[in-house]
């Protein structure tokens, strides 16, 4: 079983409209073995980029974080600018944190016992 964490990276300074409830901005969901490895990711993406981009949130180590991660792509796929950008709301954002802090305080059998797995949440959609 794969350890990891999922992590969301944007820009440093969204707009205030975004924080108020007002629009969306771009943010990527990935995946990384480590903490080091999502500061690794960070440090490749600023590279050229307009704007200055930060770690939003990086989860506690959860099982199978890819399977998560995909969960989420597939989620949020109508809000998909390339790759793993997504136009997300501040209130998406906050209920992808949720949802990760969560995760994390399951342990894989007493998620499946209870049903209570990400991929079965927000949509009720199991990707397995």
């Amino acid at each position: 079983m794969a350890i990891g964490h999922v992590y969301l990276i944007g820009p440093i300074k969204p707009h205030k409209d975004w924080t108020s409830g007002t629009g969306t901005w771009p943010f990527k969901i990935g995946v990384s073995k480590s903490n080091k490895g999502v500061a690794k990711r960070l440090s490749t993406l600023n590279t050229g980029n307009w704007v200055q981009l930060g770690i939003e949130y990086i989860s506690p180590q959860i099982p199978e974080p890819y399977d998560v991660e995909l969960y989420l792509h597939k989620n949020y796929s109508k809000r998909k600018i390339k790759g793993e950008w997504f136009e997300l709301s501040y209130a998406e954002v906050n209920y992808i944190k949720d949802l990760l802090d969560k995760e994390a305080d399951e342990t894989i059998d007493s998620m499946r016992e209870r049903g209570a797995h990400i991929r079965e949440w927000g949509d009720n959609h199991v990707l397995w």
